[in-house]
């Protein structure tokens, strides 16, 4: 699917859900008896708010990660197995993130949020290197991100028919939400259309084509990996070539390492904040996301050191 499909396809898809929205306004959500509530476990952050905004208060929502953890070396334990093992559905990215994570403990395939996405390849693994994997971090991309709200609907409403419209009404009222947010975004980076970035780990290739911004490169290839001599030679290379003046590293990101980059390149730090953990909430994607635009915003504004 080309960009201009994928554009005509994300529209209908919210036009779709907008317009039942409208058609819904002012109509109550019942709450499900509490014993009759189906389970959904979500194996990261942005999953978890998105089945919280379509199952509401008619099923319950749990996440596998703890917050602050890391879906490329989380270990799962015995509670985490029977988290599984108890759960109506199990919903996943299903672009890879978590293959590792859920091999051999399911009996039957998670619901993949990404179904549908064309996923942006060239993606590096930590369990196969081979370096043309699908980028699994979709959900940086707020309209991605409605996609995922759909097939996350479609799976609760095949999962438990009789609550099926309440579940779309949610559903719609969510997608709304993540328009405005695509829409705040797209306002709040126009300035800075074209300008180049590097990232710590390659989570943003999504968020920077939705939002006409260039990733000149990655510190670490492999999540959690520590970055060969020639990877790190490369990225000065790419990053003097560029004129890239901002690295955006992550929380817990190796200090040692950034500032040795800083202080060769003569380049601005900031934080980006893929995601992917952090304290659940209802609203922490929304969240999430205007922080790290407000991030890129300074950092891009800041005077080079």
């Amino acid at each position: 699917m080309n960009a201009g499909a994928r554009r005509t396809v994300g529209a209908t898809l919210l036009a779709s859900l907008l317009a039942f929205t409208v058609g819904q306004v002012g109509r109550a959500v019942p709450s499900a008896p509490q014993e009759n509530q189906k389970d959904l476990l979500t194996t990261i952050l942005p999953l978890y708010c998105f089945a919280l905004g379509v199952a509401g208060d008619l099923a319950r929502v749990e996440n596998l990660l703890p917050e602050n953890a890391s879906g490329h070396d989380y270990q799962l334990s015995a509670r985490d197995a029977r988290k599984l093992s108890n759960a109506d559905l199990v919903i996943a990215t299903g672009l890879g993130l978590e293959d590792a994570l859920l091999r051999r403990r399911l009996k039957g395939s998670p619901v993949k949020a990404g179904a549908g996405i064309e996923p942006i390849r060239g993606h590096v693994h930590e369990d196969h290197r081979n370096g043309d994997d699908a980028n699994p971090h979709f959900w940086l991309d707020p309209l991605l991100a409605a996609h995922a709200v759909t097939n996350i609907l479609q799976a609760l409403q095949k999962a438990d028919p009789g609550n099926a419209d309440a579940y779309a009404r949610n559903a719609a009222a969510y997608v709304a939400r993540l328009q405005k947010l695509h829409e705040e975004i797209t306002a709040a980076l126009a300035p800075y259309h074209g300008r180049t970035l590097v990232t710590y780990h390659d989570a943003f290739p999504y968020f920077a084509r939705r939002y006409g911004l260039q990733v000149a490169g990655v510190v670490q290839e492999v999540a959690d990996v520590e970055p060969t001599p020639r990877h790190l030679s490369e990225l000065r290379a790419a990053v003097r070539e560029k004129k890239v003046s901002v690295i955006f590293v992550e929380a817990g990101s190796d200090a040692r390492r950034v500032k040795q980059l800083i202080a060769d390149l003569g380049v601005k730090v900031a934080t980006l904040d893929p995601l992917e953990s952090g304290k659940l909430s209802p609203t922490a994607y929304e969240e999430g996301m205007r922080r790290n635009v407000e991030s890129i915003r300074k950092a891009f504004d800041a005077p080079v050191p």
